[in-house]
């Protein structure tokens, strides 16, 4: 296994006990391969807070293999339809949707308008149920973008195409639903289309704050009614009410609410980093620190590990390499030093600093405590380490 050959090849020096800290820790726990140990009885007395994280390195070894391996699920075998007219408008289809249980098609925008007139409709055909129509279309669009996620080439741009038509179909009908835009927006990233992806996480965020503030005067209105109600003043309840019906339903916001909001902010950072427009990134994340203020679990330990993961490249690559390995690069392998990725860029700001010696010593341990079930992230870490130990033994032969 490839974490039984890290350990048998790296310099046990970069090899620290869990428990005491110490050096050159020989053992290591046999079931997850994660945490390292100097003697049995360090290993005992770490079990208790050891214990609720230790997972099965070979179970995890086994999820990695069959999510890179596993065949597309088949959809349900039924006749084709044979019409190109969509059942309900009995035009040409357009943007046609197939209800998986019966084969009967039709068009995206008629479908949808007939579940919202009625919402528990059946297949006009045979009545079937029908699914959520949007639901479906999004479902779909996931189902390509985790398959452009496996490949690379034309065939990934072909699921991207897929996915990003997919979601059309809803934005062509309503251009505010925000589930769709965000998905867009991510499909775009995907794709590599990054400045397409920067624009789009904007709109979103723009539409997802308009829809907040909505929201509030719609809850501002409410209570005063309920005042008005309380104090016995039925005119001016009646008037807030109908204010409010009037406006129509409550626009929708991010799902998670402040967590949905920073995972669309780390994502159009993240477009920002792909299009080295390492200004604009800083300064979104400089603004979600400014959010966190002393809010130690604001978005959660993953959203938060995200983002001083982003935030330590975008030092190294604005050369503050200082910054990079003391501030969010050491705060992010404190979290999580499992993580894949989460040394890179502290070594290399080592590296660029004239530090190789440090550099190698994150490197090694990059290979050594970093998700050894995933041999992608794997290979990736040997291949920084013996650059580094190649470019070390150059300089030393060069003094010498």
């Amino acid at each position: 296994p490839l974490a039984a050959l890290a350990l048998s090849t790296m310099s046990r020096e970069h090899i620290e006990c869990d428990a005491c800290d110490k050096p050159n820790a020989t053992k290591r726990c046999s079931n997850c391969k994660l945490v390292f140990y100097c003697s049995a009885k360090c290993q005992r007395s770490h079990w208790p807070q050891h214990k609720p994280d230790c997972r099965s390195f070979h179970q995890s070894l086994a999820a990695e293999l069959a999510y890179r391996t596993a065949p597309e699920a088949p959809g349900a075998q039924v006749p084709p339809q044979t019409t190109d007219t969509c059942g309900i408008c009995l035009e040409r289809l357009n943007q046609p949707v197939t209800l998986e249980g019966c084969g009967h098609m039709f068009c995206h925008s008629c479908l949808r308008n007939y579940q919202n007139f009625s919402p528990n409709a059946t297949c006009p055909f045979c009545r079937a149920q029908l699914p959520d129509v949007d639901q479906h279309s999004l479902d779909r669009a996931s189902m390509h973008t985790a398959r452009a996620q496996k490949i690379s080439g034309a065939e990934k741009q072909a699921q991207c195409e897929l996915a990003l038509a997919e979601v059309q179909k809803i934005l062509d009908v309503d251009p505010t639903d925000l589930r769709a835009g965000h998905m867009r927006a991510e499909i775009l990233l995907i794709a590599g289309d990054a400045e397409s992806a920067v624009t789009a996480f904007k709109a979103v965020l723009e539409l997802n704050s308009s829809n907040q503030n909505v929201q509030d005067e719609r809850r501002q209105i409410l209570a005063q009614a309920d005042a008005a109600f309380a104090a016995g003043d039925d005119d001016e309840a009646d008037r807030l009410m109908t204010m409010l019906e009037q406006g129509g339903a409550s626009p929708k916001v991010f799902a998670g609410g402040k967590q949905g909001l920073l995972e669309t902010k780390l994502k159009l950072a993240a477009a920002q980093q792909a299009m080295a427009d390492w200004e604009a990134a800083m300064e979104l994340y400089m603004s979600i620190v400014r959010d966190m203020g002393d809010d130690h679990t604001y978005g959660g330990p993953k959203l938060q590990l995200k983002l001083w993961m982003g935030m330590t490249r975008v030092f190294f690559e604005t050369g503050e390499y200082e910054r990079a390995i003391c501030g969010p690069g050491s705060m992010g392998i404190a979290m999580n030093r499992h993580y894949p990725g989460v040394h890179k860029y502290v070594a290399l700001s080592e590296k660029a600093s004239g530090d190789l010696t440090a550099a190698i010593r994150t490197a090694s341990r990059a290979v050594l405590y970093e998700a050894p079930w995933d041999p992608d992230n794997k290979a990736e870490n040997h291949a920084l380490l013996n650059d580094l130990i190649a470019q070390r033994d150059e300089s030393g032969s060069v003094t010498a």
